[in-house]
């Protein structure tokens, strides 16, 4: 019972993370770099969960911050679930093969997922939506890509500390499937 409770405080504590960094992505950035666009920090806890929980356990808590970016944001939620799923089946597929735990891979991995996260939106936009992206707005996005990475290492060990806080184990083995 005990375990249950310290994951329930771990999964709301979590969303508060993922509200406050989305809040700062949003909110705050644009107050303070006016029309400069802000990184994708929400991104990062999608990659924390696909790399440090066990599959079931981070699916579903990606669903919960899925839910919450999606009141911070403009995209339909249908739209974004598909995007993180797929992002994620392709994270999972690759820690499969590359994986050593630690700040240097989650950093090298968080430059890479927000740069496959904008090819998956626009292919994914191109096929499914009714309005498709007609402006890529290249350097924009490019911009994102290259400054989440700076947030990478604050988020990296928030989250830790966070699963110390509230006796979390990380998954850090790979090869096999467990639920």
């Amino acid at each position: 019972m005990k375990k249950v409770s310290y994951f329930v405080i771990h999964a709301f504590g979590l969303l508060f993370l993922v509200a406050l960094a989305t809040g700062f992505q949003t909110s705050l950035w644009a107050q303070l770099f006016g029309t400069l666009p802000g990184p994708l920090i929400w991104i990062l806890f999608f990659l924390y969960l696909a790399l440090y929980r066990k599959p079931m356990e981070a699916i579903g808590l990606s669903y919960l911050c899925a839910a919450q970016v999606y009141f911070f944001g403009w995209i339909p939620f249908g739209f974004l679930i598909f995007n993180i799923i797929i992002l994620y089946t392709i994270i999972y597929f690759v820690k499969e093969r590359i994986f050593w735990p630690g700040h240097r891979y989650f950093i090298t991995a968080s430059f890479l997922v927000a740069l496959l996260y904008q090819f998956i939106y626009l292919i994914n936009s191109w096929f499914f939506e009714l309005v498709p992206i007609r402006d890529f707005m290249f350097f924009e996005r490019l911009f994102q890509v290259i400054i989440t990475p700076l947030f990478a290492g604050p988020v990296y060990y928030t989250l830790k500390f966070w699963e110390r806080l509230t006796n979390q184990t990380p998954l850090i083995e790979t090869g096999e499937f467990e639920l």
